[in-house]
């Protein structure tokens, strides 16, 4: 979990091998071909400054966490390289940790990206009661738009 003091909180399906390996940090912005979610957020965000002539949003203007705390290796049918989905088990043994940071603060907004976010955080969201702006959003990798991701922010 990344807790930089904001109201919104951005929620990821799982590290990548960069963030889970080197950095220990949810999203990491690594260049490399086909992109990262990462990388696809930080862009997108360096275009809405560019749009509002000011310096937000950044990295710092949200909390991130992801869904699943580990790496779920590579997608062995991949043929681009991509990571795994997490396994069901996974999920299972992560949904009290983000089930804690819920309980933990009272967010305003909350982003799910990707199936695993999105099919997670309702039934969390609702056990608690929480009443949050929550949006679905497209996993950061999967064919999304900049003008869709752009528009989050």
């Amino acid at each position: 979990m990344e807790d930089n003091g904001s109201d919104t909180l951005l929620v990821f399906q799982a590290p990548g091998e960069e963030e889970w390996m080197k950095q220990g940090i949810p999203l990491y912005p690594e260049i490399k071909r086909g992109g990262t979610a990462g990388s696809r957020i930080k862009l997108s965000w360096e275009r809405e400054q560019k749009c509002r002539n000011t310096s937000s949003p950044t990295r710092t203007d949200y909390d991130i966490v992801n869904v699943v705390q580990c790496f779920p290796d590579k997608d062995p049918n991949s043929n681009e390289n991509r990571d795994a989905k997490p396994n069901v088990m996974a999920v299972c043994c992560c949904s009290n940790r983000l089930l804690t940071i819920l309980q933990q603060k009272n967010y305003v907004k909350i982003i799910a990206f990707g199936d695993i976010a999105q099919q997670v955080l309702p039934s969390l969201i609702s056990r608690l009661s929480l009443q949050p702006n929550f949006i679905n959003a497209p996993h950061p990798t999967g064919g999304t738009l900049n003008t869709t991701l752009d528009a989050l922010w």
